[in-house]
């Protein structure tokens, strides 16, 4: 498979009726896909920050939120299917609508047409779940807005809630911390944590998670002073004193950049890193995850611009300088909606990979073989030579459509007429690549292996 996903039926379209503050963005794709919208037209899809709430199907929606009267909305969406060659769109689908006027004073007599609140508050701060035995203990920080009225708090146990009708209701009130009892040991728990006005108008979401287990207690509240709110200027690097973390801002979001070798590649100085206190730091929202894994699974997976690794073993994971705390727990859903590393480069080389699921790679000889499978630069994972090393590579190839095997030697293929022979080389069928034309065409023909 190597043709993008085609996307179809989206809404809404036309005209919304005055007063509307918030539509669901929806469409539907020929195949399973995980589908991402910008406001921003012909933005690669690694480079898209939001990802639709429901994905990884053929049908896709998310709610947009803080739309106003008198307004015209577009959002341009690219979709990423889930074969091994994961094609991206490399074009925009996009849906397009407004919102109407408010009607004008009907009286007709000089009066003025009063002005609709539309305007979301603020989300509560430093929100934290912590686990007990049967219980979970939330903490947060309520807004100082003039019209904040209440905090409404709900819960699942797949994936944080995405709205005020997703989950279980645990607590509505104006109170900064709540104590969630009656929960199952060893389940994760979700939270989401919407503050809202007279309206009501409500917030973006606040999550946090947490894992009750037998005999814990929960931690005690931090006393630590609330952080001041900074605003750091885009691409802004910044670091905590006791940590060997670095950290980029993205739309005022810290992102982690994982490893030298991504710090390098990306053009950063090491000299332009500022130093900030912990508080300050956990007080930026973050980008995206990094070291995540589903729920009691062992395999952790890397992320970066959306783009999910596994690390095959603990030896790569302890080379990088990661450790064990850093992995968080995910429900599925999280796991799911980010696509899987498919080509990779080591640190310092030019040489690109494309990487099997099962960890075979295989040498991509040109741009011309690179842009034939509608491949994005922008996917490509730097990775230490370390990792590098650790994938066998394949020298073993097929065409597509065809079951003859050919042995790459250089840039010439060879005919493996019989499996007897095959085996006699000791090759593994499981290295076997298939190749489109472009690629199987590029290899000049070698003597038969004999």
């Amino acid at each position: 498979d190597t043709t993008p996903p085609i996307c179809s039926s989206g809404s809404p379209t036309g005209t919304l009726s005055s007063g509307t503050t918030s539509a669901t963005l929806s469409l539907s794709t020929n195949e399973t896909a995980t589908c991402k919208y910008s406001t921003i037209a012909d933005t690669v899809y690694s480079s898209i920050a939001n990802t639709f709430t429901s994905t990884n199907s053929t049908s896709h929606s998310t709610t947009i939120t803080g739309l106003t009267d008198d307004n015209s909305y577009t959002y341009y969406i690219r979709c990423i299917d889930a074969s091994d060659n994961a094609n991206a769109n490399t074009s925009d689908y996009t849906i397009s609508f407004s919102v109407a006027s408010a009607p004008s004073n009907p009286s007709g007599g000089g009066g003025t047409t009063p002005t609709i609140d539309t305007t979301q508050p603020t989300k509560v701060t430093n929100f934290t779940a912590s686990a007990g035995d049967q219980e979970i203990v939330l903490t947060w920080q309520n807004p100082t807005d003039s019209d904040y009225v209440r905090t409404k708090i709900l819960r699942k146990e797949d994936d944080y809630p995405a709205n005020t009708e997703d989950g279980e209701l645990v607590y509505d009130g104006n109170e900064e911390t709540y104590t969630d009892t009656g929960l199952t040991n060893n389940t994760a728990y979700y939270y989401s944590a919407f503050t809202y006005d007279a309206i009501p108008n409500y917030s973006d979401p606040a999550t946090a998670s947490s894992t009750p287990e037998e005999g814990k207690v929960p931690d005690p509240p931090s006393s630590d002073p609330d952080p001041e709110e900074e605003i750091y200027p885009e691409g802004t690097l910044l670091q905590t004193p006791d940590s060997f973390k670095i950290y980029v801002i993205i739309n005022q979001k810290k992102k982690w950049i994982p490893t030298p070798e991504v710090f390098e590649t990306l053009g950063y100085q090491w000299g332009n890193i500022t130093q900030i206190n912990t508080a300050t730091l956990n007080a930026i929202p973050n980008y995206e995850d990094n070291l995540i894994r589903t729920n009691n699974d062992y395999k952790v997976y890397l992320v970066v611009n959306g783009i999910k690794r596994h690390i095959p073993n603990p030896e790569i994971f302890l080379n990088y300088g990661f450790a064990w705390d850093d992995v968080v727990d995910v429900p599925q859903a999280t796991i799911g909606k980010y696509t899987r590393a498919y080509l990779v480069r080591e640190s310092r080389q030019e040489a690109i990979y494309y990487l099997r699921s099962d960890g075979v790679k295989k040498h991509i000889r040109n741009p011309e073989i690179f842009s034939s499978y509608n491949n994005s630069w922008d996917d490509i994972q730097v990775i230490s030579k370390y990792e590098m090393d650790f994938y066998p590579e394949s020298n073993l190839i097929q065409l597509s459509g065809d079951n003859r095997i050919y042995l790459l030697e250089g840039n010439i293929k060879r005919y493996i007429p019989t499996a007897d022979i095959f085996n006699r080389y000791g090759y593994n069928w499981e290295h076997v690549v298939t190749v489109n034309k472009v690629e199987f065409d590029f290899y000049g023909r070698g003597g038969e292996l004999r």
